[in-house]
């Protein structure tokens, strides 16, 4: 029996949006444990003070921020939990999104590609991710979208998929 080319998408998506997902969770999570532990804590300032970019200047001032580390370690744990789980996707890859530009603008231009970065490309997975309505797939958002809270008010769909 052969799978469907729509299904054999949908396992595609699936499997990216897993993917992706974990990547941002663990990264977070490494991230946050050093809060809790024996460790020193996580901080953006090594990669940040290492970037010799265009902008490299501004974001060299956040380096001693405690609120930038905060934010970027609990906000990959939160992009990862909400990808994984199929939870606000949109919402969470538009803040996938908007990390990873950040990060890009810290060491634009990139040292190791032309234009075009790691950065990028996992902007791009969250574009794929946000259009094709992945957290639909086996994700909380699929069963979200059926109750009637979101059929009263369909504005909240676009915070869903």
């Amino acid at each position: 029996m052969s799978m469907s080319v729509e299904k054999r998408n949908k396992l595609i998506i699936l499997i990216l949006r897993l993917f992706i997902g974990w990547f941002f969770f663990y990264s977070g999570l490494t991230k946050v444990t050093t809060y809790y532990t024996d460790q020193p804590d996580w901080s953006a300032a090594q990669f940040l003070s290492g970037q010799k970019g265009i902008f490299s200047d501004y974001f060299q001032t956040l380096t001693s921020n405690k609120l930038i580390d905060y934010l970027n370690a609990y906000g990959q744990l939160a992009i990862g939990l909400g990808v994984i789980t199929g939870t606000l996707l949109r919402l969470a890859s538009f803040w996938g999104i908007f990390l990873m530009g950040m990060y890009y603008m810290a060491g634009y231009p990139p040292k190791n590609a032309l234009l075009i970065d790691t950065h990028v490309l996992y902007s791009g997975i969250f574009i794929l991710l946000m259009s094709s309505g992945a957290g639909r797939y086996f994700g909380v958002d699929g069963l979200v979208e059926k109750t009637e809270i979101v059929k009263r008010n369909r504005w909240l769909l676009k915070l869903l998929g």
